[in-house]
């Protein structure tokens, strides 16, 4: 009977202690826990930059799709170092200013991408083959329509007021776009069309031309 007691009492003392540990580190803060044991700190900031160096490392070995630009309307093509410079609507035969539609469908053409038939922007997604917009979908060539609440050419029944192609994507991330904007031609990013009102809604796919 005596050792039972014993044998009990050692076993509630074993899980008091268990317990009083788990309870203790409750109260710490995790960069506590991180003090308190410093090897488990330093692990994962090395793990956290292996994986920011993996990234960059296949970014590198995969630059299909990636351009170089820095600034004007010059870029460079990271897959076979081509630099192009990216025409006016006026060089590229644009008959007017306001014709982004017809712009993208030619710029693309360009750049080696055929578009399945012509058509303004807001009716481009219903004779092209498209999807709603995703930037992991992207590839050079594509023409991405965009929709401006306050655009002169908003409608009811239109789902986009303006279209631009894509160029690529370079080493930052930031995705790059040619368009022509009224009168003018230029190069922007998302956060270009973002500032300007415009957002995204479709990929119109292009395909390369052989």
């Amino acid at each position: 009977m005596v050792k039972n007691r014993n044998t009990s009492l050692i076993t509630n003392l074993i899980l008091a202690g268990f317990l009083y540990s788990s309870f203790a580190n409750l109260g710490k803060p995790i960069n506590q826990n991180y003090e308190d044991n410093p090897t488990s700190l330093e692990t994962t900031v090395e793990s956290e930059k292996s994986w920011d160096n993996f990234l960059f490392e296949q970014k590198s070995k995969n630059p299909e799709g990636r351009i170089e630009y820095e600034g004007g309307m010059k870029i460079k093509f990271l897959d076979d170092g081509r630099e192009i410079k990216i025409p006016s609507w006026i060089n590229l035969g644009v008959e007017k200013p306001n014709q982004c539609s017809g712009y993208a469908r030619r710029l693309a053409s360009k750049l080696g991408y055929r578009l399945n038939q012509a058509e303004d922007a807001w009716n481009l997604h219903k004779v092209n083959p498209s999807m709603d917009y995703l930037s992991d979908n992207l590839k050079t060539g594509d023409i991405i329509t965009l929709y401006n609440p306050k655009s002169k050419y908003k409608r009811r029944e239109r789902l986009a007021t303006h279209a631009a192609t894509y160029l690529g994507e370079d080493n930052d991330g930031k995705l790059y776009f040619a368009e022509q904007r009224g009168s003018s031609t230029r190069i922007s990013t998302i956060e270009d069309f973002l500032k300007k009102g415009m957002k995204p809604v479709k990929i119109i796919k292009t395909e390369k031309i052989d």
